[in-house]
């Protein structure tokens, strides 16, 4: 059984997230880390939730085996090492860190300590995702040539542009850490390749008064030299307010030789795929319909699956649904975009090492 650490309770994420830990029976109690006390005070009430405590200290001191990080992101990369130095595994809410460099302390402690750490790119558990990258294994696109990736939702005035999100300082970067990140994880993770590049332009426009961008374009190459393109933003004029209420218009389409596929990552239950493959001659174009099962868990059914992954990882059952590589990988790719929309040149990417 596994005893977690909530750790922010004002995330956007962090409600949600406590949901996840309710549907698991593997979770047997969560402590509640939040400085504000009106805000602990609302937790108290919730199922399975023991205690709240407004210090990090005083959550570690009640031994949990596991944590939920729902920090800052400039407070990220302390909590998470605090975590892995008394030997907690730690799931974190993305994208870990402001930058790579900020993050070296956490990403030392992880390795130093030997913990399990996952990040919630949750994205990539989904079945269709699952399903797509398993057909560009098997060949069914051929070698991948290209892909498409957009994420755009409701405009900031409908997102509290107060909200340390929209704070450079706080949050590092605007739309591209925020919600980009998972776009850039998930390409890397279906095309099962590494960046190298990026050539990225930056803006703010929606009319806010914020320092980050609220919308981005990025030009990407990957090792094996396909390409991709990435448009992001808070570009949507009619959205209901709120994070988790917002507007999406969203799309992944990935190319290759023989063949591509499509999907809506948010709003879409179909995978679209076409294939000049010979066994697909019969039926070359073919659409793949998943209905997920429901659940109060952040991100239904799968999103429960992924954070079980993650508890068998951290007790040496397999491996976990992400990885310390993996959040770096993104953070590398957030720097060098910043980098180039920066200084109006093609940015390398700087290879990702080994988790260990």
């Amino acid at each position: 059984m596994a005893d977690f650490l909530l750790v922010g309770g004002t995330h956007p994420h962090a409600r949600a997230h406590l949901k996840t830990l309710q549907q698991l029976p593997e979770v047997e109690r969560v402590i509640v880390v939040e400085p504000d006390a009106s805000v602990r005070a609302s937790y108290d009430a919730e199922a399975k939730v023991a205690a709240t405590v407004s210090t990090l200290d005083d959550g570690l001191a009640t031994g949990p085996t596991h944590a939920f990080t729902c920090s800052r992101n400039d407070r990220a990369p302390a909590d998470i090492a605090a975590c892995a130095r008394v030997g907690c595994h730690v799931i974190a809410e993305k994208p870990l860190a402001v930058s790579a460099a900020a993050f070296e302390p956490a990403r030392r402690a992880i390795v130093e300590s030997g913990v399990t750490l996952s990040i919630v790119y949750q994205a990539r558990w989904h079945p269709i995702p699952l399903e797509a990258r398993r057909l560009i294994r098997e060949g069914v696109l051929g070698a991948p040539i290209a892909a498409e990736a957009r994420m755009v939702t409701s405009q900031v005035r409908y997102r509290d542009p107060s909200h340390w999100l929209f704070s450079r300082d706080a949050a590092g970067g605007g739309i591209l850490s925020w919600l980009a990140c998972h776009y850039i994880d998930l390409l890397a993770y279906l095309l099962d390749d590494e960046y190298v590049s990026v050539g990225a332009h930056v803006g703010t426009l929606g009319g806010q008064a914020i320092d980050v961008e609220d919308v981005a374009m990025l030009s990407l190459r990957f090792r094996r030299n396909a390409l991709a393109t990435m448009t992001a933003g808070y570009l949507l004029a009619l959205s209901p307010s709120g994070y988790m209420r917002g507007a999406y218009d969203t799309y992944i389409g990935i190319y290759g030789r023989e063949g591509r596929l499509w999907w809506d990552p948010v709003g879409g239950k179909t995978l679209h795929v076409e294939s000049a493959r010979p066994e697909w001659a019969s039926a070359p174009r073919r659409e793949w319909t998943v209905e997920v099962a429901e659940s109060r868990a952040y991100g239904g059914v799968y999103g429960e699956e992924f954070v079980r992954r993650f508890l068998q990882a951290s007790a040496g059952d397999g491996e976990p649904p992400n990885s310390l590589r993996d959040g770096l990988r993104v953070l590398r790719v957030l720097d060098a975009a910043y980098e180039s929309a920066s200084r109006g040149i093609i940015a390398p990417i700087e290879p990702v090492p080994p988790d260990r």
